[in-house]
């Protein structure tokens, strides 16, 4: 059995976490959200570059059938997470409480391309390592 199928139902786990945590409304959150509401707004908006990494990560393992090139996979993958990262904080117009940002917009962007950069990084010294041996 491939393990392809869980990896991208990890894909769309993590994907859909992530819509729900950054789309909640701010405005009177109480309860289990609280938490998140009264984090502070820097650890908030730092939180953007390791979120978009993994999101870059796991979108390259669950296209990896689908676009079989790394090199192309990693550009789909940041592609995604740019699209994404956009369309969060456009969304933001209508939810209580949040406002768009260009800044957030950009520390998804380093998150994803650092994310990209980090899984070429690996895959380089993968294809190295097995050329010496």
């Amino acid at each position: 059995m491939s393990i392809l199928p869980f990896r991208r139902a990890i894909f769309f786990l993590y994907t859909a976490c992530m819509l729900m945590t950054s789309l909640i409304p701010m405005a009177n959150t109480k309860g289990s959200f609280s938490f998140w509401a009264g984090m502070d707004p820097t650890l908030q908006n730092l939180l953007h570059v390791p979120m978009f990494m993994v999101f870059t990560y796991l979108c390259n393992q669950a296209l990896e059938k689908v676009v079989r090139k790394i090199d192309k996979r990693a550009w789909v993958a940041l592609g995604f997470a740019v699209v994404l990262g956009i369309f969060m904080e456009g969304i933001q117009i209508v939810i209580p409480g949040r406002y768009p940002s260009w800044g957030d917009i950009i520390l998804n962007s380093v998150g994803a391309v650092s994310g990209i950069l980090l899984i070429l990084k690996v895959m380089q010294n993968k294809k190295r390592r097995g050329a010496t041996n």
